[in-house]
């Protein structure tokens, strides 16, 4: 097999260029896209509820039941040390509810809100959750 002259190497570095140049800005725009969606939906129609941590099975990913209209739901997320901390561990990501904003439609829309304390005392969920985090607590990060 004749290897390509270094004239035609030379020729052709452009077209590689491009092409990645090409698949690089499709990422980013697919992942603005996705995101700024998530955001919408959230933002036309959203409760919010109590999620309870299930399962950790890596560091990464946290599963969680949260109640709605007298079901159980069961979902999972990614946390990470920009979520609730540099130096958290499984135990302590386990050990505590936190407050999920879900959109209504489509349940797979979902945010949490990490840096906001569910009080310990805080046992009753509305049947449709809350349209706001309750008793000005979301105002007190």
């Amino acid at each position: 097999m004749e290897e390509p002259k270094e004239d035609e190497v030379v020729q052709n570095a452009p077209i590689v260029y491009t092409i990645i140049i090409v698949l690089f800005l499709s990422f980013v725009a697919f992942c603005v896209w996705y995101f700024v969606t998530e955001a919408r939906k959230l933002e036309e129609c959203s409760f919010y509820t109590i999620a309870t941590p299930t399962k950790m099975t890596t560091s990464h990913s946290l599963y969680f039941s949260y109640p709605y209209k007298g079901k159980i739901y069961n979902s999972s997320t990614n946390v990470g040390a920009e979520d609730v901390g540099l130096f958290y561990t499984k135990t302590s990501v386990m050990s505590n509810r936190y407050w999920v904003q879900i959109n209504c439609p489509d349940f797979k829309y979902q945010k949490m809100h990490w840096d906001i304390k569910v009080p310990d005392t805080l046992s009753y969920v509305p049947f449709e959750g809350w349209k706001e985090i309750p008793y000005d607590l979301g105002e007190n990060k």
